[in-house]
């Protein structure tokens, strides 16, 4: 099983910044709440397999942090 913690932050430019520490060169933006939260999960499983990080069938779990 692979854990990723993915960190959402509001910035000043009016968009959501995703990033994780767990996937260096991680980040993906959007405008809205929702989506910054499906989009980056998406993204982040795409990432990991595209990398060959995660083997077929392997479960990957994925926490978020907000930063107020």
């Amino acid at each position: 099983m692979r854990h990723i913690t993915i960190q959402i932050e509001y910035l000043p430019e009016n968009v959501y910044l995703a990033t994780s520490e767990d996937l260096p060169g991680f980040n993906v933006e959007a405008e809205d709440r929702e989506e910054i939260f499906k989009l980056s999960q998406t993204l982040a499983i795409d990432f990991l397999k595209l990398d060959g990080e995660v083997a077929a069938g392997e479960e990957i779990t994925i926490d978020f942090e907000v930063k107020e």
